[in-house]
């Protein structure tokens, strides 16, 4: 029915993660070692700067990652039609990650007919000594994450992290 096909609606949207210098950080194939088989990898204390791209248009210009809130500029319309948000993202007081430990960046963004779509990133943190590490990898096109809302709920089909 007309009703139900408004509380309906499936979707991807592209995360991209850009260095200072707006070059694409890397990733790397972990396996099956842990929860993911994809890990970013990112430095400490380092600003980083996040895209959000998608046909959706954000219900608010504004994300929450781990839970400090970071304010989002829509930027132009790309080539695709696609609405593009940039933020900013730092690292400042997170520690390194552990030897065969992964973190997870909880990123929740604000999209129409939900609450929030709620997007786990598996990373690992550098210290600012291990700066070469962090380009050892594949270097992330983007993250597509596929979701799907049903009456207000929303949920995460997959994520894929891409190739550039």
């Amino acid at each position: 029915n007309e009703y139900k096909s408004y509380l309906s609606m499936a979707g991807t949207l592209h995360v991209e993660i850009l260095q200072a210098d707006r070059t694409p950080v890397s990733f790397k194939e972990d396996g099956s070692r842990f929860t993911e088989s994809q890990t970013l990898k990112l430095m400490v204390d380092t600003k980083y700067f996040i895209r959000f791209i998608s046909k959706v248009e954000l219900t608010q210009l504004e994300t929450v990652i781990n839970g400090v809130s970071v304010l989002l500029t829509e930027l132009p319309v790309d080539s695709n039609g696609n609405k593009v948000y940039e933020g900013t993202y730092k690292t400042e007081q997170i520690e390194k990650t552990k030897a065969e430990k992964r973190d997870v960046i909880f990123i929740q963004l604000p999209i129409p007919q939900s609450t929030s779509l709620q997007i786990p990133l598996q990373c690992k943190y550098y210290s600012l000594k291990k700066k070469s590490a962090i380009n050892w990898g594949v270097s992330l096109k983007s993250v597509a994450v596929s979701y799907k809302i049903e009456e207000a709920t929303t949920s995460l089909v997959s994520m894929k992290m891409r190739k550039l």
